[in-house]
């Protein structure tokens, strides 16, 4: 359906992928098809997918999207060379694929594709593994039918791994990519996906009334943790209602390992420990998430040769396509997995090349990052942490952590990132944070206001705060005045007016990004403040109460400007007469 070219941004000093239609003579429905896949990944900004930051048209006519360059390979590839996987390393590429899955279905999107083709694999040499899940060409936009490409008696996938619904006349939901990624799942187990056959019927017969081959069996007898398994075969349910609700639920499967097979070769940077309660599902990348500014097509001359990538279409009844996806199932509803103070304090006496829980991070001797985002953990976990000297990150979002934790927290003298949100963390309880070096601190969702901001004004080292989902007003925000090395700036469902927005603009010289979406009050006019911000890059207004027309404007006068939602939906508008 496209190529797709690397390109280096001299001033950025930074690589992108560009992808293009193959031919300037495309049909509507490539054309349609290409622009889905544009706005659908341009609402995704996740580790593990491939974000689109800029889609437009050449000189030519001709559509080009500019996403993140992916510097890996392939798991289609993978597979085919035959590479030597173990436990830790195939649990790591399930449970990041899972996260992206997750985040793209908590933001009304189905992929309706995923296959070992779409999935993007890097760090297998260096033991940090790193998944990115790409090309919603076909995906499914719930909450958007303008770019519905799809018609009675038309069915896009790729047969091999699509879902009994997929090949009938049932709705698509979260479980049918659930499916489509358990099939994925028992290739890389197995080295076969679990059905095969050259005729495109058969292979429908065998995905809506066929059970896959036993995983040992079909392995040639290699073992793996039952856990892993059940969740494959619970994934590969021919009806939808046995298949996990969601990918989150996949995730708490494949979480509740608790010994990887002693015959797996461990690398010194295993993934994945011996006698642990559970495995987490989240590992901090040392990718940071790529922002560019819009690219102008000018470059064309100066990329790379193309590579080609294509999207299998089969004939046959397309399901309804008003019907919505039932909603995520809450992280709530599934019992979170315990840590206890024992473990962590394992982990950090652990010495290199020992087992150590996913959850963990270390380089060399020190422990360095933990994520213990959903865990059931108290503050008496954490009671462990104070004697660590060099752990930089911490995540404990979607925990029960308070301010008994924060005090233990305040202790680490090194710590510069920490994510709360969602906890139990309340303003007064942010004073233990005062003396760390924080560059980034994220704590939405914990009703915070102008008592919180005053005590986080203190950690003046911050560069990157995110608040979101917080009772704050234009006037909590004078509080933050002192820190004046803000660059990326989350305000997210609060609330602020135009005001608001005028007085970041003139607190925050160096601010660089703003997110300020879903805020009734911010209007047009808050679009004037913006305009004189010297250094802002990046930003989002998506769900405020601005007209497109206005934002286009403001897009187009202020062209060092990226409008990472935005730019690409109001652009639409621009496509509608393109043959």
């Amino acid at each position: 359906m496209g190529n797709v070219y690397k390109y280096h941004n001299a001033n950025l000093d930074k690589f992108f992928a560009i992808k293009m239609l193959a031919t300037t003579n495309f049909s509507d429905s490539a054309y349609k098809r290409f622009v889905m896949e544009g706005r659908a990944a341009s609402r995704l900004k996740h580790n593990n997918l491939l974000t689109v930051h800029d889609l437009g048209l050449t000189e030519d006519h001709q559509p080009y999207m500019v996403m993140d360059f992916f510097e890996g390979t392939t798991l289609a590839d993978i597979l085919r060379q035959g590479v030597k996987l173990n436990d830790a390393e195939i649990l790591e590429i399930f449970i990041q694929s899972c996260d992206g899955m997750a985040y793209a279905h908590e933001n009304g999107i189905i992929h309706r594709d995923l296959k070992p083709n779409n999935i993007l694999i890097s760090g297998i040499e260096t033991k940090n593994l790193h998944v990115a899940i790409f090309d919603f060409g076909i995906s499914k936009v719930l909450d958007d039918t303008s770019f519905d490409v799809t018609k009675v008696g038309e069915v896009f996938g790729s047969p091999l791994y699509m879902s009994p619904e997929q090949w009938g006349s049932a709705p698509l939901d979260a479980r049918s990519d659930i499916y489509s990624l358990g099939c994925t799942f028992y290739e890389l187990l197995t080295g076969a996906a679990p059905f095969t056959s050259q005729s495109v019927y058969e292979l429908a017969h065998k995905h809506t009334t066929e059970k896959p081959m036993d995983i040992k069996e079909a392995s040639m007898g290699r073992h793996y943790p039952p856990a892993i398994t059940d969740a494959v075969y619970r994934m590969l349910e021919k009806d939808p209602a046995l298949r996990p609700s969601s990918m989150t639920e996949v995730k708490a499967l494949l979480t509740r390992i608790d010994v990887l097979p002693a015959s797996q070769p461990q690398s010194s940077q295993a993934l994945a420990g011996k006698n642990s309660e559970v495995l987490k599902t989240y590992l901090f990348s040392a990718l940071a998430i790529v922002s560019i500014a819009v690219i102008a097509f000018v470059v064309y001359s100066s990329l790379y040769q193309p590579t080609s990538h294509d999207a299998y279409v089969g004939q046959a009844q397309r399901p309804d396509k008003q019907t919505t996806a039932p909603p995520v199932a809450p992280l709530a509803s599934i019992d979170p997995p315990k840590i206890t103070a024992q473990q962590i304090a394992a982990v950090a006496k652990k010495k290199e090349g020992d087992d150590m829980p996913m959850f963990m991070r270390q380089i060399g001797n020190n422990l360095t990052a933990i994520d213990l985002n959903g865990y059931a953990i108290r503050d008496s976990n954490l009671v462990e942490l104070k004697r660590d000297a060099f752990l930089r990150r911490l995540r404990i979002s979607e925990t029960s952590i308070g301010d008994a934790g924060l005090r233990i927290i305040g202790k680490l003298p090194n710590l510069d990132t920490l994510h709360a949100d969602h906890t139990a963390l309340t303003n007064d309880g942010l004073k233990y944070l005062e003396k760390l070096p924080l560059k980034e601190l994220s704590v939405s969702r914990n009703n915070l206001d102008a008592t919180g901001l005053k005590k986080i004004a203190k950690i003046q080292s911050i560069t990157d705060l995110s608040i979101p989902e917080n009772p704050v007003r234009d006037s909590d925000l004078k509080h933050l005045a002192p820190l004046k090395k803000i660059k990326y700036l989350h305000l997210d469902k609060t609330q602020i007016t135009d005001e608001g927005v005028k007085t970041v603009v003139e607190m925050f010289p160096e601010l660089e990004e703003f997110h300020a979406r879903n805020i009734d009050s911010v209007t047009g006019k808050s679009l004037k403040y913006l305009a004189k911000a010297p250094k802002l890059r990046r930003l989002t207004l998506s769900g405020c109460k601005i007209p497109a027309l206005e934002l286009r404007e403001f897009f187009a006068t202020n062209k060092k400007v990226e409008d990472i939602r935005n730019h690409i939906e109001t652009m639409m508008l621009d496509f509608t007469d393109v043959r």
